[in-house]
């Protein structure tokens, strides 16, 4: 028995050793192993077909830039309804909610992949699930549709008025996955209603042919939303905004109509008055300032009809363009009082035959470089 505690301690020496060899290789081993594994690429972002019939556009309040719409908006996508879930997970809340379709749809719906939406430049009143359904008619997409309700916010450009043109939007995102991981393609299947494009369907305004357009962007964000201070956090976002678009303007006839015609009246005023003989300057005067008085109350008019928000407008150039023309006659009839009319007649007649050429000319060739450019986009839209 002596001679068996001696191998017993050399047993118990050679396991203790190996087990210390073998958890100190461990690690080693599962270094070597680790490193030549490749690193697993990122799932590509999932995309969604997003598109929109718009039904009806309710009356646009220029003074705040504001209109109700009505309209249907749809997502289409491949692959699993959720981002981790598969479709036989959510087609089993089929199975279990039989007696309820509702129910079942709204079960699907709040848990499908694109039912995050929200609207960037808009409030909804109403959200009404229209259909939820994995796998549509057999084939390999799923397919969520809701009817909304619900007023929008665009800014108000004025600067051609009463030429102008407002753009009405509605501007949809995700609001819980980013970029990284859904992105919107616009459905060109989206299209308005003919109630919306129809003439006179909103007040004062009409629809621009073939304006109505579909399209995404990504949106920018200088924040993270907080994910920041979580470990690993980024400090930007950026989300996928689909956008659909068209433009409404005032109808160009008319508008040019009730701009050129009060003008060309005034015009008309001071061009007279220089057929009245030099010597009776108080019957000059008196029509020049009645055209005067006439061109102020004529822009006094055209700035009641549009919000006072500090814009500069094509009617304000334009009367500007009718003031230096007025403030041009009153200088030249002045000047002829001034001038004796026994020692100097061709110097009068010269005058009064510049100012009959000079304030039509000056005024038409203004007015020509000033509403131009405003006249040329509305005519090749009209072309269009």
């Amino acid at each position: 028995m002596a001679r068996k505690e001696p191998v017993r301690s050399r047993l118990v020496a050679i396991v203790l050793l190996a087990a210390l060899v073998s958890m100190s290789a461990a690690p080693i081993f599962a270094s070597s192993t680790s490193a030549q594994a490749p690193p697993r690429a990122p799932d590509p972002p999932r995309q969604v077909y997003v598109g929109m019939y718009i039904n009806d556009i309710g009356t646009f309040d220029l003074g705040t830039g504001s209109y109700s719409a009505d309209f249907y908006v749809w997502f289409r996508w491949q692959g699993n309804w959720t981002v981790t879930a598969d479709n036989s997970t959510v087609l089993s809340l089929i199975a279990t909610a039989s007696s309820s379709q509702t129910g079942s749809e709204a079960a699907l719906a709040s848990s499908g992949l694109p039912t995050h939406f929200e609207f960037m430049n808009g409030e909804v009143s109403s959200r009404s699930l229209i259909a939820a359904q994995p796998h549509f008619n057999g084939t390999a997409y799923n397919f969520l549709e809701y009817r909304i309700h619900g007023t929008f916010h665009v800014p108000v450009q004025f600067g051609d008025y009463p030429l102008d043109e407002q753009t009405l939007s509605i501007q949809m995102e995700d609001s819980f996955y980013p970029n990284t991981t859904l992105v919107y393609v616009p459905d060109q299947g989206s299209v308005l209603d003919p109630s919306v494009t129809a003439y006179g369907a909103i007040p004062g305004l009409s629809y621009v042919h073939n304006s109505f357009r579909v399209y995404v962007v990504n949106h920018f964000y200088n924040t993270a939303f907080g994910y920041q201070v979580i470990p690993g956090g980024n400090t930007t976002s950026s989300y996928s905004r689909f956008v659909a678009q068209f433009t409404l303007s005032r109808p160009f006839a008319a508008s040019v109509t009730s701009l050129l015609l009060p003008v060309g009246i005034i015009i008309a005023l001071a061009v007279v008055c220089f057929f009245i003989d030099a010597e009776k300057f108080e019957e000059r005067i008196a029509l020049l300032v009645t055209a005067v008085l006439t061109a102020v109350l004529l822009q006094v008019n055209f700035a009641s009809t549009v919000p006072s928000d500090g814009q500069f407008t094509l009617a304000d150039r334009v009367m500007l363009v009718v003031y230096a023309v007025l403030a041009l006659g009153i200088v030249i009839a002045v000047l002829e009082k001034r001038i004796r009319r026994e020692e100097h007649p061709e110097t009068i007649l010269w005058l009064d035959r510049f100012a009959l050429v000079i304030i039509p000319l000056a005024t038409l060739i203004a007015l020509l470089l000033v509403i131009s450019p405003a006249c040329a986009i509305r005519s090749c839209q009209l072309v269009g």
